[in-house]
Order: structure tokens, then C-alpha cells, then sequence
């Protein structure tokens, strides 16, 4: 009996992730983006932060793109013999966790570098202070309730792959098809969202630099 066919479907909210993810980096830019006396080096390391927030986003977005190749042309399983079994193997989850952000890069450049910089220069305002520390607080701890679960993603899609695969495998060329072509929809609507949080982090970095940078 064939499998049955069903949508992509996200064991994560990825709409809140995404959220969480550029409140977070917006804050940054909220208390942070007045600071006019902000060093070049402190500046560097800021924007640093920034990237590694935005490294998860255009990650998952590439991976989630293969997937969409095949799904707006599923043919490409029989054009293409391996493309399923690429799909289907750890390679594309395992490219999302090396290339993703990680919050022991956030925290020590929080801990090392930035935090003896900006707790003087934020003394008069106690209030972006505490919030500030509490913003890298949550990125310095954000694998497991952040980071961790964007990469599911990529293992959902791997599992999807995999059911494809085993209709194919099973001579169910038509079952894989349409199950890859139901799903494209789907993958179609995550990269939009996806894509909008990169250019929302572009538009962050790029407002936060100019913020901080002397008048002409």
C-alpha cells in the first residue's frame, strides 16, 4: 500500500523563531544604535553579532531551496538518479548546524570583547543596560531555544526526502512526484519568510552603522 501523501509540515513555529531571532536583534539596534561614541572596534563586533544571527537565516534557506528544486520539478529524480538520495542523507542538516549561528560565538564576543566597552558608556542609563545584558543573555544561551530548533528544519526536510525516496525506491515514481510537488507550496512560503528576516538584519545592520556614526 503506498504511502500516504501529506504537506510539509514544521515541527517548529518558524514565524516565531524568526520573531524571537530579529526582536532580539533589534533591540540591539534600539539601544545600542545612539551611540555615537561607540568604538570602530566595538562597532566590528556588534555587526558581528548581527551576522551571526542572520548566518541561521540564509543557512536554512539554502537548504530549504534544494528541496524546492525538486518540488517545482519533480523529474529531476528520474533526470537526476541521485538528487534524492542527497536530499535524503545528513549531508544538507549537517551543512545547516556547521553554517548556522551559534551562541558561543555571540557570548564570547559579548564576554571577551564588548560588555567592558559598552557597560561605561551605557552607566547613565541603567535601564539599556539591563536590557542590553539581558538581550545578550538570551543570544549567549539561544541553541537550544533558538538555534537548535531552526536546524530542525532541515531535518524535517530530510525525513520528507526520505519518504520520497522509499516510494521511488518501491518503483512509486508517480507517489514520489506528487508528494514532492505537494509540498512546494509550503517551501515556497518558508523561504519567503526566511528571506524577509535576511533583508530585515540587512536593513538592521545597515541602520545600527549609521547610527552610530558621526555626523558629517
Amino acid at each position: 500500500m503506498p504511502l500516504p501523501i501529506a504537506p510539509v509540515t514544521v515541527n517548529v513555529d518558524l514565524n516565531t523563531l524568526i520573531d524571537q531571532a530579529v526582536k532580539l536583534a533589534k533591540g540591539l539596534r534600539d539601544h545600542l544604535g545612539s551611540l555615537v561614541s561607540m568604538p570602530a572596534l566595538a562597532l566590528q563586533r556588534l555587526d558581528e553579532v548581527l551576522v551571526e544571527i542572520d548566518k541561521t537565516f540564509t543557512a536554512v534557506d539554502k537548504v530549504v531551496e534544494e528541496h524546492l528544486k525538486v518540488a517545482l520539478d519533480p523529474s529531476r529524480i528520474e533526470t537526476e538518479p541521485d538528487r534524492m538520495i542527497d536530499l535524503a542523507g545528513p549531508a544538507l542538516p549537517m551543512r545547516i548546524e556547521q553554517d548556522r549561528g551559534h551562541c558561543s560565538t555571540i557570548g564570547e564576543i559579548y564576554w571577551k570583547y564588548l560588555r567592558g566597552i559598552l557597560d561605561p558608556l551605557l552607566a547613565a542609563n541603567m535601564q539599556a543596560k539591563a536590557a542590553v545584558d539581558q538581550i545578550f543573555s538570551n543570544l549567549s544561551s539561544a541553541d537550544s531555544a533558538l538555534f537548535d530548533r531552526f536546524a530542525d528544519v532541515g531535518a524535517m526536510l530530510q525525513e520528507r526526502a526520505k519518504h520520497a525516496l522509499s516510494l521511488q525506491l518501491r518503483n512509486d515514481v508517480a507517489g514520489a512526484k506528487a508528494l514532492l510537488k505537494r509540498d512546494a507550496a509550503n517551501l515556497i512560503d518558508m523561504r519567503q519568510r526566511l528571506q524577509d528576516a535576511h533583508l530585515t538584519l540587512v536593513g538592521i545592520r545597515n541602520d545600527f552603522i549609521k547610527g552610530m556614526a558621526p555626523p558629517p
